[in-house]
């Protein structure tokens, strides 16, 4: 019964970590003071477009977290969700799934873009700014002082498949409760919806499924549903 419980509280942990990393890698530039783009935007009408995953677009093994779990990670999207909304992005739902066996979990989310020039400028930002990048390691390591069992050993920008509109990939290496975990992180924009996946697993094995696969299926949904509801908008003779 311990061996279970304590699996459950890493997992917790985990998608803190996520979570934690979620925000100034999604919108680098509002995350990092230190780094502003033009401030010459306008706003734009955008229109949101769910792509959520179920436990039947992942491999056998995956299971949804338990009620007492599932009501802790509910809580802190929430506090994710307003980390976003600060920079431009606002969560509208999300996923999250673990492997027992396999100590794996799955997590994403959708929701929609107040500023696509801001977004996709701040990806490129993050992508040729090495400054930028250690200005998110160091404000990261910062948020983890508080939390002495999880420590962030590794962040590098990866390239992605060709996705969406827009994306950009994370590895992340942290250390969890003494175990090495690796953390594979996609932010992609289709159109005015924002998505990000990530993966995490442990580092001495491979992951059940790839943070390019787990996005590309949320982001074939999103444009499924799209073209779905532009059908649906067709007047009728």
């Amino acid at each position: 019964m311990l061996a279970p419980l304590l699996n459950m509280k890493k997992m917790l942990l985990v998608f803190g970590a996520i979570a934690m990393l979620g925000g100034p890698i999604i919108l680098p530039a509002r995350a990092v003071s230190n780094f502003q783009l033009a401030d010459n935007r306008e706003s734009q009408p955008s229109e949101f477009t769910a792509g959520l995953l179920t436990l039947e677009d992942l491999p056998d093994g995956f299971r949804e977290l338990p009620p007492s779990i599932s009501a802790q990670i509910s809580q802190q999207f929430l506090a994710l969700s307003s980390q976003f909304q600060q920079g431009g992005l606002d969560p509208q739902e999300f996923f999250v799934f673990y492997h027992p066996a396999s100590l794996e979990v799955v997590f994403g989310f959708t929701g929609e873009i107040a500023d696509i020039a801001f977004f996709d400028a701040s990806l490129q930002l993050l992508k040729e700014s090495p400054d930028l990048q250690q200005s998110i390691i160091d404000q990261v390591q910062e948020k983890l002082k508080n939390v002495a069992i999880a420590e962030l050993t590794e962040l590098r920008i990866v390239p992605t498949e060709e996705m969406a509109d827009n994306s950009i990939g994370v590895k992340a290496g942290m250390k969890v409760l003494g175990m090495s975990f690796q953390g594979d992180l996609i932010s992609f924009r289709r159109d005015s919806t924002g998505g990000f996946a990530a993966v995490m697993y442990r580092q001495s094995r491979s992951p059940q499924i790839s943070a390019d696969a787990l996005a590309g299926t949320m982001d074939g949904k999103i444009v499924e549903l799209s073209e779905g509801e532009r059908i649906g908008d067709r007047p009728t003779d």
